[in-house]
């Protein structure tokens, strides 16, 4: 993923250009909306109508950072993971959800190089890992929410 755009929680919250990732129950995409976290009066990160992450170890984790990242440029494998070489192997795992590796840049993009040329961007090869179960916190930490590579 390549962060084009970033804002704070409470910006992410209030544009209506993201209003449709507020998660509700209308269907299961919706039910997994990400925009589910604004500031009170008070200054306070409040979560919004959530069906996933609503346990304490997950809205720690949500929140830790200061803004949402935002991508219009990704590739997602999910279950539908892909090989990769070693050197890439130990790139992945070097990067985390939430954060950023400035020292790491130069071979991220040769990654993301390596994708372009067999992948199309902006595309969901398959669904998240543990998408088994819509009532289930799909994100919960635990080795099955990791990258795996075959």
């Amino acid at each position: 993923m390549k962060v084009t755009e970033k804002m704070s929680f409470d910006e992410y919250w209030k544009n209506k250009k993201f209003a449709q990732k507020k998660a509700n129950s209308k269907s299961t995409k919706k039910r997994h909306g990400d925009n589910i976290y604004y500031k009170n009066s008070q200054g306070k990160i409040i979560q919004g109508k959530a069906f996933f992450h609503k346990n304490k170890e997950n809205i720690k984790h949500d929140i830790k950072g200061e803004n949402v990242l935002i991508s219009d440029y990704f590739f997602y494998f999910g279950e539908k993971s892909i090989n990769l070489s070693e050197d890439f192997k130990k790139l992945v795992s070097q990067l985390s959800i939430g954060h950023k590796y400035k020292k790491l840049e130069k071979k991220g993009n040769k990654l993301i190089n390596f994708l372009q040329k067999q992948y199309e961007n902006n595309k969901l090869y398959g669904k998240p890992i543990n998408y088994t179960d819509k009532k289930k916190d799909i994100c919960k930490k635990s080795n099955n929410c990791k990258l795996k590579t075959p």
